[in-house]
């Protein structure tokens, strides 16, 4: 898997722009609609027959999202999210601590169906919904003894699909919201592009907690 690196920036920015239209065509004629930023923290690993357990990458994640309120408790939620996925781990290797990092970043676009549960000044809410990830990056680094060997990672798919369940509880009075987000995403097929039965079953998994602010109708 290390080798070149796969970008394909120019093709994500055309389906990021014609998702944006879409959307804004179909929700312009729906109920109160409503959207905001946030920024959190990823936990990421890599899970499947081919992957031994790990403790972790570490990452950001950020962007915008948009919601439309379909009833007084549901909405569909929209979201485009720079994502880092990947994992990091450290075993002994000739009485050294071996690290390592594999880092794959990605563009990232769930739509969610999400439940809302108004109390007073607090709006607790679950959602669940399909995420489609458009590879940005990846690369790999290996840390022992003091000597970091990094390198581009080859064999990675460009577009990785997931299914995201998580928990959120909006506040604030007024039009300006806060909220804090708490979501698990886990990928739907193999991270690997090797062709045929060479195939690893390597799929990524992450825990995000992210706080956000918001515009409501």
């Amino acid at each position: 898997m290390f080798g070149g690196v796969c970008m394909k920036r120019g093709r994500v920015g055309v389906i990021v722009l014609g998702a944006v239209v879409i959307c804004s065509a179909g929700l312009s004629h729906a109920g109160p609609m409503a959207a905001g930023l946030k920024v959190g923290l990823n936990v990421a690993t890599l899970q499947g027959d081919d992957v031994e357990e790990s403790k972790g990458r570490v990452g950001i994640c950020l962007g915008g999202f948009s919601s439309v309120s379909l009833t007084k408790n549901f909405a569909l939620q929209g979201e485009v999210l720079y994502t880092q996925k990947g994992s990091y781990d450290e075993e002994e290797f000739l009485g050294e601590i071996l690290k390592t990092t594999i880092k794959i970043d990605y563009l990232e676009m769930p739509l969610l169906a999400r439940f809302s549960f108004p109390t007073g000044g607090l709006t607790p809410s679950a959602y669940l919904g399909p995420a489609v990830a458009f590879e940005m990056g990846s690369s790999f680094e290996f840390e022992l003894g003091g000597v970091t060997v990094e390198g581009d990672l080859t064999d990675v798919k460009d577009v990785d699909m997931g299914l995201v369940l998580g928990t959120s509880l909006g506040f604030g009075p007024g039009p300006i919201g806060f909220l804090v987000d708490f979501r698990y995403t886990a990928g739907l097929v193999s991270i690997d592009d090797t062709p045929g039965e060479n195939q690893l079953d390597m799929k990524n998994s992450v825990a995000t907690l992210s706080f956000g602010v918001s515009i409501n109708p």
